[in-house]
């Protein structure tokens, strides 16, 4: 049995409740959110017991998420792994539309290319959210915008459909996102 503070087994069944069990924002004992170095020391603690691994697609920035070994020290199972779906391949309409949009564009974009993909994303008839294309990419948040209004608006010409909403995360802090949609060309 692993020896925990107070505050990490706290920090433990927190991140134990969130969907994909992450330990950041750090909970201490008494309920309060950890910032800084306090925060940084229940993660270094609970990383170098195993307790903690991270996740992270966008090195350096981390993702710290509670491991296996963090569940059974807080006497949980570990979720199960869901199999992932077998992926349907897409209409053709889809490839083509894609094809004929990108073709009409005053600057080629490459074949499977992150931007291919995101304006892929963005074509969909709900768009694509900052956090999905993130996501997807790996690129950070004004990387998103750079591409967005740069390239998409300023050099292709598109236009361009924003809309800001937010979602609660577990701690009920609201957490904003922007959604993108591409609803045309310039003087279409």
């Amino acid at each position: 049995m692993t020896n925990l503070t107070p505050t990490q087994r706290t920090a433990l069944e927190t991140a134990a409740t969130r969907p994909q069990g992450n330990i950041f924002p750090v909970i201490s004992a008494s309920g309060k959110e950890l910032n800084g170095g306090a925060a940084g020391k229940v993660i270094s603690a609970l990383a170098n017991k195993g307790l903690a691994h991270d996740a992270s697609l966008n090195p350096p920035y981390c993702n710290w998420q509670i491991s296996n070994a963090g569940y059974q020290a807080i006497g949980q199972e570990p979720p199960k792994k869901e199999e992932p779906t077998p992926v349907e391949e897409e209409p053709e309409t889809t490839n083509e539309i894609l094809d004929n949009f990108l073709d009409g564009l005053a600057i080629k974009i490459r074949r499977g290319s992150k931007k291919e993909m995101v304006i892929a994303m963005m074509l969909t008839e709900g768009g694509a959210s900052n956090l999905e294309i993130a996501e997807a990419t790996g690129w950070a948040a004004h990387t998103i915008r750079g591409f967005i209004v740069g390239t998409l608006k300023k050099q292709l010409g598109l236009v361009i459909d924003t809309e800001r909403d937010f979602t609660r995360d577990t701690t009920g802090r609201r957490k904003f996102f922007t959604n993108y949609r591409i609803v045309g060309k310039e003087g279409q």
